[in-house]
């Protein structure tokens, strides 16, 4: 089956399907591959894929896009509170991060009959009727919300370039956040065992082959990294590194200031980093979709930690064996051979002293601005 975004879609079966099954047993719908690119979602996506597609952006609109479980969540709340919330004190700030930076493709993600069925009168569907009164459709709901987002729009999404619209980046800005492929397979496969949309039951060792056989829900990291890599040098596209963010989250409040345009005062950027970093935000319960007490295996959350665990850099020297880690960077290296000037960063890195000087490339801002490292 073709789609708007030139894939073709063929549905798992035979074989194939019943290992997936038997290993994430919340993939209770089946499953679709996408050609190109490997993209492997769940079948639900065939029904709202050309929506996703055709989405129009606003040139006040900002996506944050990653692979999973590379650090998104707290570059979406950063990036909501820089624009929504500078000086800390707007009372929405308490509501559902979900419903403040809706998820593109939450219908997608939220799809599993793993999930408990949503009553009328909870809360997510109290925001959906709210945004979308005139709404008699609740089976795009999550999809409806973020079109009808007020702006300035923050929009989260673990889809790839190629599954969006084509003009994405002429009409809107993407932030992308990338983290080591070491410490995203340990933290995927914490949440895979943790949600019960996925509910994984084997190994680490088995979904290590299942990561670097591009062959978990959304695909493959290194493809999601190439699509993303070859927009770069594009004046709408900024790069956050999650092991940058976290040794320097004032830094990169710094960075997206300059970049967004958002025109923070030296007094209140601080108060951002503070506000968005880790434990913060672990001591708030901001979490994603999916996250909800009722959607997690509480024996895992009990046993290995929730949504939030350590939030540090480096914590696969301790998950991962000396074979599993050499297989991931085996894999890494045949696939990063054209991605010039990707970092990596597997250990923790200390924050430099330095003053950098910015030249502004935006039309609507002239001149050059400098910007102290501390």
């Amino acid at each position: 089956m073709w789609k708007t975004s030139g894939h073709v879609f063929t549905e798992l079966r035979g074989d194939a399907l019943t290992k997936h099954n038997e290993d994430f047993p919340g993939h209770t719908n089946g499953l679709v591959k996408l050609t190109p690119g490997g993209w492997l979602l769940p079948i639900d996506y065939e029904n709202i894929a050309d929506d996703i597609t055709e989405t129009k952006y606003k040139k006040t609109d900002v996506v944050v896009m990653s692979y999973p479980m590379s650090g998104a969540t707290c570059v979406q709340e950063m990036i909501w509170t820089m624009r929504n919330n500078p000086d800390l004190n707007n009372p929405k700030a308490s509501l559902d991060l979900n419903f403040r930076v809706p998820h593109l493709e939450g219908d997608v993600v939220m799809s599993s009959k793993r999930y408990p069925a949503l009553s009328d009168d909870c809360e997510t569907k109290q925001m959906f009727r709210s945004r979308c009164p005139v709404s008699e459709d609740d089976e795009s709901m999550y999809l409806q919300i973020a079109h009808e987002c007020p702006d300035p729009r923050t929009i989260k999404t673990h889809f790839p370039f190629s599954l969006l619209c084509p003009d994405l980046l002429t009409d809107a800005k993407v932030v992308y956040v990338l983290r080591n492929p070491k410490d995203v397979c340990c933290s995927f496969y914490h949440h895979s065992r943790l949600t019960k949309g996925m509910d994984f039951t084997h190994t680490l060792d088995q979904f290590v082959q299942y990561f670097i056989s591009d062959n978990l829900m959304y695909g493959s990291y290194w493809q999601h990294i190439k699509e993303a890599w070859m927009k770069k040098d594009h004046p709408a596209f900024h790069v956050i590194y999650y092991e940058e963010l976290l040794s320097d989250p004032l830094w990169e409040v710094k960075r997206l200031n300059f970049f967004l345009g958002t025109n923070l005062t030296d007094d209140q950027m601080p108060g951002i980093a503070q506000h968005c970093n880790f434990e913060a935000m672990k001591q708030r319960g901001v979490v994603p979709l999916g996250y909800a007490p009722d959607q997690i295996v509480q024996p895992v959350m009990k046993r290995d930690g929730g949504f939030y665990r350590e939030g540090k850099v480096g914590t696969w020297r301790t998950r991962l064996n000396k074979s599993q880690a050499t297989q991931i960077d085996m894999w890494t290296k045949a696939n990063t051979k054209c991605l010039d000037d990707l970092k990596l960063y597997y250990d923790p890195i200390i924050p430099k002293r330095f003053t950098f000087e910015f030249t502004d490339t935006d039309p609507v801002l002239k001149g050059s601005k400098k910007s102290n490292r501390w």
